[in-house]
This record gives structure tokens, C-alpha cells and sequence, in this order.
């Protein structure tokens, strides 16, 4: 392994922080400076609004309620669907549909997802690094997002 004194955002590495123990610092952790002249703290996630591919291989129906992990980077978390907001054309991008009742293999839809553990998310249009994710089930892949809107915990920062 090779020690670095910089990196920069999107790089993959691995940190020891005085006092605390590796094994208590799980994988996708998002690090931010806490001064308060660095910017704003990187903040954790109450709901995020995405844009969804359902990937044509998915043999099942994505519906409000059903769970399934959303991987951005190294984090693996999972993710309850709690609003189908909208269908839209795969080409041209405008809703074809308002609230469908669910979502199957080729669709592109806007919807509302609720992490179920800590995960820090961010627009993908100020962000991009932070604003894209895969989604999973049963090991499967399901569909690929990025992030259109994030509501943050309130008064909670990674």
C-alpha cells in the first residue's frame, strides 16, 4: 500500500483516524472537513428523488414498498421505494405517466426512495460523484439512478 498526503474527491482510499478503530469506519463513509470555512458538511439522507433505468433484465415488478439496495461506491444500503412519482419516454425524457402503479424491465421513471441505514446523497447536478447509484435484488442488478433531489436529515452531518 502506498501512504499519500492528499487525495481528492472520488478517489478510493483507505484512512486511520486517532482513537478510532478501522473496523468501526464501514465502506462507503463519506469524510468532509469540519471547519466551518470549508463549506457545508457532507449531510445523510432522510429521502432522495431519483431517475430510474429499470435494466431490461430484470424479470420483476418494482412497486411502493419493496426494498432493495442501492450501492453508491463502496456503501450497500438498503433503499424502500416509497413513491412511483412518474413514468417517462426512454427517449425524449417527458412524463408519459403520473404515479404509475409499478415499474418493469426498460422503464424510466422518477421516484422517491427512502434509505433504511445512513447514506450520505447529493444532487448529481452539484455532486455527480455523490449522485449516482445502482440499485440491487437478490444480488441481481436492478436498475441505475442518479439523484435529482435529496431531502437531508435535519441538523445531522456524516
Amino acid at each position: 500500500q502506498e501512504s499519500v498526503t492528499h487525495a481528492s474527491a472520488g478517489s478510493y482510499v483507505g484512512i486511520n483516524v486517532r482513537y478510532i478503530d478501522k473496523d468501526d469506519i464501514p465502506k462507503g463513509t463519506v469524510c468532509c472537513a469540519a471547519e466551518k470555512n470549508s463549506g457545508p458538511p457532507a449531510k445523510l439522507a432522510d429521502t432522495f428523488e431519483a431517475e430510474l433505468i429499470v435494466v431490461d433484465e430484470h424479470k420483476g415488478r418494482l412497486q411502493v414498498g419493496c426494498t432493495s439496495v442501492v450501492q453508491r461506491f463502496g456503501a450497500h444500503v438498503p433503499c424502500k421505494l416509497e413513491q412511483l412519482k412518474s413514468k417517462m419516454d426512454k427517449q425524449s425524457g417527458k412524463e408519459i405517466e403520473s404515479e404509475p402503479r409499478f415499474l418493469v424491465a426498460g422503464d424510466r421513471a422518477i421516484v422517491v426512495l427512502r434509505p433504511l441505514k445512513p447514506l450520505c446523497f447529493e444532487k448529481n447536478s452539484e455532486f455527480p460523484r455523490l449522485g449516482r447509484f445502482v440499485m440491487y435484488d437478490a444480488a441481481e442488478i436492478v436498475a441505475i439512478g442518479i439523484v435529482k433531489d435529496v431531502v437531508h436529515r435535519p441538523d445531522v452531518s456524516v
